[in-house]
């Protein structure tokens, strides 16, 4: 997901800036693992990780991703690839 959303914004909106804020919500797969090491690969330091504790919900996360956000504008994107990046 990382990788194609990054391919459409710098395609598309080159003059931005953006920021990539990932919210785990105390997933209890590889999540957090994933996310550190897309980081650590990558060396964006553009991505930015949330992690809960515990499930808190789609909404606690969508607006702790909200208030850790630090542009004008925001997106939200599950990432099960359910929206297009396009």
């Amino acid at each position: 997901m990382y990788y194609e959303i990054v391919k459409q914004l710098e395609a598309n909106y080159p003059k931005y800036d953006f920021e990539f804020i990932f919210v785990n919500d105390g997933s209890k797969d590889n999540s957090l693992t994933e996310l550190i090491e897309l980081k650590q690969k990558t060396c964006d330091q553009r991505i930015k990780i949330i992690s809960f504790s515990r499930n808190f919900g789609q909404m606690a996360a969508i607006l702790a991703g909200w208030k850790y956000a630090k542009g004008n504008a925001v997106i939200n994107m599950a990432a099960d690839m359910q929206d297009s990046p396009e």
